[in-house]
C-alpha cells in the first residue's frame, strides 16, 4: 500500500500486510536496531492477528477493516499514559475537523455518540514508549461501536493516517515544550466522561460516583475528590449525569 501522505509526516513508516501486534513489532524492532528506528517511527498494518487493548483484552483487526498504528517515542518527557492521551486527542481533533462530534471516554477511548470508534494503548519500555491506536475504518459487527465508513467519512487508509499523524505531531510538540496544561484543557473539553455518573472497576475493587474532574496527573476524580483513579475499566451509567 502506498502511503505517500503519511510518509511525509513521520521519520520512518513501515506498512505490514499482516502482523501479530504493531505495538510488539515496533518495540522489538526499536530494541534490536535502535539506529534504524528513530524517534517518531511508525508501524501500521492492514491486519492484526494478536492486537491487544488495555488489560490484555483482544483488539479485533480483520484484514482491511481497521487503522492499526503504533508510534515510537524516544526519550519521552512523561509517562506512557500521557502519550496515549496525546494520541487519543489527536484522533478526536482529526474527526472533529471532518465534521464529527467525537470525544473521549477516560482515559483514552475515542467515542462518537457514546459508541467506540478507537482505543489507545501506551506501553513503557526501558528507553522509549510505544503508543498504539486501533481505529475502526469499516463497519464492525459489535455492539456500541462506530466506524469511519458508517460516519460517511473518507475511508482511505493514507488519508486518515496522515491526518492522525499531523495532529499527533502538533499536540506532542506543544505537550513536550509547554507542559501539560493545554493537553489537560483539551482532555477536559472533549471528555464524554466528566459530569456523568460512572462505575469504575479497579484493582482495588469497584467504585461508583460522578466524574467531576481530570486532575493535573491525568487521574479521574470522582465526587469532588472522594476518589482519584489512575487506571480502571469505566462504564458510563446511561441517563445519569451530575
Amino acid at each position: 500500500m502506498k502511503l505517500n501522505l503519511s510518509s511525509k509526516v513521520c521519520h520512518r513508516l513501515v506498512f505490514l500486510q499482516t502482523v501479530g501486534s504493531t505495538n510488539d513489532y515496533l518495540a522489538d524492532a526499536a530494541t534490536t536496531d535502535s539506529e534504524s528506528w528513530p524517534d517518531f517511527s511508525v508501524v501500521c498494518a492492514r491486519e492484526q492477528t494478536a492486537g491487544k487493548g488495555r488489560n490484555q483484552r483482544e483488539w479485533l483487526s480483520p484484514a482491511g477493516s481497521s487503522l492499526s498504528v503504533s508510534i515510537l517515542i524516544r526519550k519521552p518527557s512523561e509517562a506512557a499514559h500521557w502519550y496515549g492521551m496525546v494520541l487519543a486527542v489527536a484522533l478526536t481533533e482529526s474527526l472533529i475537523s471532518q465534521g464529527v462530534q467525537a470525544g473521549l471516554k477516560w482515559p483514552n477511548d475515542v467515542l462518537v455518540d457514546e459508541k467506540k470508534i478507537a482505543g489507545v494503548l501506551g506501553l513503557a519500555h526501558q528507553e522509549f514508549v510505544v503508543v498504539g491506536i486501533g481505529v475502526n475504518l469499516l463497519r464492525v459487527d459489535l455492539e456500541q461501536t462506530e466506524s469511519i465508513e458508517n460516519l460517511q467519512l473518507n475511508t482511505d487508509y493514507d488519508f486518515q493516517l496522515s491526518r492522525l499523524l499531523e495532529r499527533f505531531v502538533a499536540i506532542r510538540n506543544n505537550f513536550e515544550s509547554a507542559g501539560k496544561q493545554q493537553l489537560l484543557a483539551k482532555l477536559r473539553e472533549v471528555s464524554h466522561t466528566l459530569g456523568k455518573k460512572v462505575r469504575v472497576h479497579t484493582e482495588a475493587g469497584e467504585l461508583t460516583g460522578v466524574a467531576t474532574e481530570i486532575d493535573s496527573e491525568g487521574m479521574l476524580v470522582l465526587n469532588q475528590g472522594e476518589h482519584r483513579i489512575s487506571a480502571g475499566d469505566i462504564l458510563h451509567l446511561r441517563g445519569e449525569t451530575a
